[in-house]
């Protein structure tokens, strides 16, 4: 082919052109490679965000947040049914898969023990919060205490818990342990007085610890074990590896990967 008197080989054998040619080349062979991986975050609260990008700092993941904290109160009314709360869920998880995500991360244990056992495939990853967490407590067979702040994620929780162990042919001893009074405080805003009970009643439990390991569930309470006691096992603690490797792995892979309801009808309502 010919451009003018000048043939293709002759045009990059031209210094500048050359040098166009070699950037060109080099971009179309990075093409896809640089590619940061994007991880949609659903938060039932504004302060569960610090303690993910804490968590992931240095992955170069980069997080998208997303929160409703009305959810959690709309679930205490009369009308509002474990349905529409299942439904609303997957509202906002659809919403997230649309933005441009490579996966999804839960990291409310009532939005993640709402989630009902129809299977149902999504083209992203959909992490719970609480999935590597089940993985290291399924690895002891010794009695443990798996404490809560929230008193609604207790009986779902310690359900896909043991449904959990049993799908992976694990035997756990694993008793729910509620710190009664303090969700409240987190709800309302007040954080300080929140950490200072929460701390409180963590110390009280290592201390009276014998034949048992401790555990916590919610992500809130994460950070405090570090300033109580280090060997308490927090949802922090296998998430970063645990997101890094599902990221990582081909997404055909982790298709089908959670549970959940889907009525067309009541989504289209909302």
């Amino acid at each position: 082919m010919m451009i003018g008197r000048m043939s293709c080989i002759e045009l990059v054998k031209h210094p500048v052109h050359k040098l166009l040619y070699r950037k060109q080349f080099f971009k179309y062979l990075t093409k896809g490679a640089t590619h940061m991986k994007k991880l949609g975050c659903f938060h039932a609260h504004h302060s569960n965000i610090q303690y993910i990008e804490e968590a992931l700092k240095g992955t170069g993941i980069e997080l998208v947040h997303f929160v409703d904290p009305g959810l959690t109160y709309r679930a205490k009314d009369r009308d509002f049914t474990v349905e529409d709360v299942q439904n609303k869920i997957h509202h906002t998880i659809r919403w997230i898969e649309t933005s441009g995500v490579d996966a999804i991360l839960i990291t409310c244990t009532f939005f993640t023990a709402h989630l009902c056992q129809n299977d149902l495939s999504s083209s992203i990853p959909v992490i719970k919060i609480d999935t590597p967490l089940f993985h290291e407590l399924c690895k002891k067979e010794e009695q443990q205490i798996l404490l809560f702040t929230n008193p609604d994620t207790v009986e779902g929780t310690m359900k896909e818990l043991e449904k959990f162990a049993d799908e992976h042919h694990k035997k756990i001893n694993v008793t729910p342990v509620l710190l009664e009074g303090t969700f409240k405080l987190i709800m309302r805003g007040e954080e300080v007085e929140y950490r200072k009970q929460v701390k409180e009643k963590l110390s009280l439990y290592v201390q009276s610890k014998e034949n048992h390991s401790l555990a916590v569930a919610q992500l809130s309470v994460a950070s405090i074990t570090q300033c109580v006691d280090r060997t308490i096992l927090n949802p922090l603690t296998p998430l970063r590896r645990y997101i890094e490797k599902t990221l990582n792995e081909d997404r055909h892979k982790v298709q089908g990967n959670f549970s959940i309801c889907y009525d067309k009808s009541s989504f289209l309502k909302r």
